[in-house]
Order: C-alpha cells, then sequence, then structure tokens
C-alpha cells in the first residue's frame, strides 16, 4: 500500500473516489470539485490517496488550511492567542461542513492505513512548514474500529462540542413527527404548531427546487445579510462565484429550499442531499428581521426540510455544531465531536499533549449544559 497527494481533486477518478465515499454529500467529488472552482481563500487541496497495486483503497481529504468562517484548527486550539501565531494547519477535514471523515475498502488494515497516514501528514507539514496537523470535528466512540486504529497513530486528542443530528425515526408522515414532539410536552408542541402558523400567515411560498434554477448573484446578495446579521465583526460572506460553482458542479443534488412573496425570493435555505443524509447547508435572507418576525427562517431550516426528507425517507439531517437548544427543541438528539491533532516535531508533539488537556477541559466546561450520547474521548488518551 502507498500514498499519494493530489493538489486538486481532479486527479482521481470520480467513480473511484465517490464508490468509496458512497452517500456522503460533503465528501463527494462533486462537492470538492466546487470548492476548487469557486477559489474560495480557505484551503488547498492536499488529498491522501491510499492505493493498492493501483487501485484506490482509502481517501483521506485533507487541506492546507488558510482560513475558516468557523474558526480554524489552531484558532480552536488557542483561542485569541492565535491571533500571535500562524494559522496555517494541515487538516483532514471537508471545507464549510465542520465534519473530518476518512473513507477505506473493507479489507484494508485500518492500523497500517493510519500509520501511512501519519507519516504522510508529518512527512508535509516538515515540507511545507506547518506546525500541526489535525482532525478537527471527528465523531465516534473508543469502540469505533476507527477510533481503535486512530489511538494507536499518535494523535492528541480531546472534546470539542456536541454535534447537531435529526434522525427520521421511520416517520409515516410529518404529523407523526410532530406527534412526538407533543408526547415530550404540550407547550412545545403548541409553539411550534404556532411557529407554523405564523408562516402559513405570512403570504409566502415554500417549496423545494434545484439550486441551479436559481440567480447566483441573488443567492450571494441574501447570504451576505444574513452572515452580517450573525457574524457583525467578520467579513467572510460567500460571494457569487461560490453559488454559481454550487450550480455547475452539483447539479439537482444541491436544493434550494425557498420562500417567495410577490417580489420574489425572500429567504432561502441551502441543502446538499444524496438518498440516505443531508446535510443542512447555508441560509438567506432579504429581511432578517421579517424571516424571524414571521418564522420562516425556522420553517425552512427546520419543519420543511424534515416534512421532505420523511417523504423522501432520508434517514438524517446533519446540523452542525452551534445553537444546540433551538435544534434539539425541534426533535434534534447531539452526537460528541472530538479533535485529533499531532505535531510532526516530537518536542512540539510533547506541548501539544499538554495542550489538547487544557482545551479538551475549556470544551467540556463550556458545552457542560448539553447531554450528548456516550461519553466524550479525554484528553489523557491518544488516538
Amino acid at each position: 500500500m502507498k500514498v499519494r497527494v493530489l493538489g486538486s481533486i481532479r486527479e482521481v477518478d470520480r467513480r473511484a473516489w465517490d464508490s468509496l465515499v458512497g452517500d456522503d454529500p460533503v465528501f463527494r467529488h462533486g462537492w470538492f470539485r466546487a470548492l476548487e472552482r469557486a477559489r474560495l481563500d480557505l484551503a488547498e487541496p492536499r488529498h491522501l490517496l491510499l492505493e493498492v497495486d493501483g487501485a484506490v483503497a482509502g481517501i483521506v481529504p485533507c487541506f492546507l488550511q488558510h482560513s475558516d468562517p468557523h474558526a480554524t484548527l489552531i484558532r480552536r486550539l488557542l483561542g485569541r492567542a492565535a491571533d500571535f501565531a500562524s494559522e496555517r494547519a494541515l487538516v483532514a477535514y471537508s471545507p464549510l461542513s465542520q465534519r473530518s471523515e476518512w473513507f477505506l475498502r473493507a479489507d484494508v488494515d485500518r492500523v497500517e492505513a493510519l500509520t501511512l497516514v501519519r507519516e504522510c501528514m508529518d512527512s508535509l507539514c516538515r515540507e511545507e512548514r506547518i506546525w500541526i496537523a489535525g482532525w478537527p470535528f471527528r465523531s465516534h466512540s473508543h469502540s469505533d474500529p476507527g477510533s481503535i486504529a486512530l489511538r494507536s497513530s499518535g494523535f492528541c486528542t480531546g472534546f470539542l462540542a456536541p454535534s447537531a443530528v435529526w434522525s427520521n425515526a421511520g416517520y409515516a408522515s410529518f404529523d407523526a413527527y410532530l406527534h412526538t414532539l407533543k408526547s415530550r410536552g404540550r407547550r412545545r408542541y403548541r409553539a411550534i404548531r404556532n411557529e407554523l402558523n405564523r408562516v402559513r400567515r405570512a403570504n409566502v411560498e415554500i417549496d423545494d427546487r434545484p439550486l441551479h434554477s436559481a440567480c447566483a448573484a441573488e443567492l450571494a446578495r441574501l447570504h451576505a445579510v444574513h452572515y452580517r446579521e450573525h457574524n457583525p465583526a467578520r467579513d467572510c460572506a460567500l460571494g457569487a462565484e461560490f453559488f454559481d460553482a454550487l450550480q455547475s458542479e452539483l447539479g439537482d443534488t444541491a436544493r434550494l429550499h425557498g420562500a417567495y412573496d410577490e417580489s420574489g425570493l425572500a429567504t432561502y435555505s441551502i441543502v446538499l442531499t444524496s438518498p440516505t443524509r443531508w446535510h443542512m447547508f447555508l441560509s438567506g435572507d432579504r429581511d432578517h428581521e421579517s424571516a424571524h418576525r414571521d418564522k420562516i427562517h425556522f420553517t425552512l431550516n427546520y419543519y420543511f426540510p424534515m416534512q421532505c426528507a420523511i417523504e423522501s425517507k432520508v434517514a438524517r439531517l446533519d446540523y452542525g455544531l452551534s445553537t444546540y437548544a433551538a435544534k434539539m427543541w425541534r426533535g434534534c438528539s447531539l452526537e460528541p465531536v472530538s479533535f485529533a491533532v499531532r505535531a510532526p516535531s516530537p518536542m512540539l508533539q510533547v506541548g501539544l499533549r499538554g495542550l489538547s488537556a487544557l482545551v479538551d477541559r475549556w470544551y467540556q466546561h463550556k458545552h457542560r449544559g448539553f447531554a450528548h450520547e456516550g461519553p466524550p474521548l479525554a484528553a489523557s488518551d491518544t488516538i
């Protein structure tokens, strides 16, 4: 087995890549092609391709990370102290998705594969003068085979945050889903019914259509309004070229859930879809105040996609990190997410182990109010 470093997703056959990745929409070939085409100043591809006898046997999507609207790996570890350090890092993740993953053929030995990956990461870090590599959004438990393999590969770890997931429990209808919320508390059920009624009285039409049916410049303009409302101190809103890339590369798998009034598109949510799993991706508002006053934002991000998922028999909607109370209120559960980091220098690795322990305790404290399934990884462990 050998590892090949890819400077572009276009260096590997689409069918070979997607056959290994499966249905996860933020790791498929088209998603990475869209990121490259948009030329975002977030990260440069350094994908690791494991090959056996010339055939693709494993994939670790990796990037040389420069910035990220959600915070870089180094900023997550150092907080404000990152202002005095380079934020460049070699990161195994999918940009803009808050997810890290790796994919192997069933016949490939995980420990051997991760050993090769670790060695390749160390080599890349030395070549590009990067002091840290990591997996910042790795969801797993101690018993997961991937976790067992990672623990043997010299990564320092810690708990990062819970991630929200909505699971389709085989609901026969959207009303059946609402009934489960009623069983958890009539106050919650009445509040959600009130939100749905507010939208019905708002004189908007809500539908699902392919993303490529909309104007990229308009999507960018509405996204900027939404982004500035939630991130007033940052200027990382995505431009029209990004939406144009999504439209060109993802086809019908990128969906636009939109609310339309007499003037056109007023509020939207973008969903990256696959037959079994959807990624709740991005929002935009013409008028942020009215979108929240009339509860349109909540319908487009929760109730409408949940209804569509039930009708399409989709098993899972990924909602990611943050705003946990709102997501749990509407039926999402939380899964633990951990970070795994490594430095190519033995001296730095010792310091990183102590830093990881501090970061672990901080995030455990920060998210102590939210329950999650299974214990988070302890910082004293290595994976």
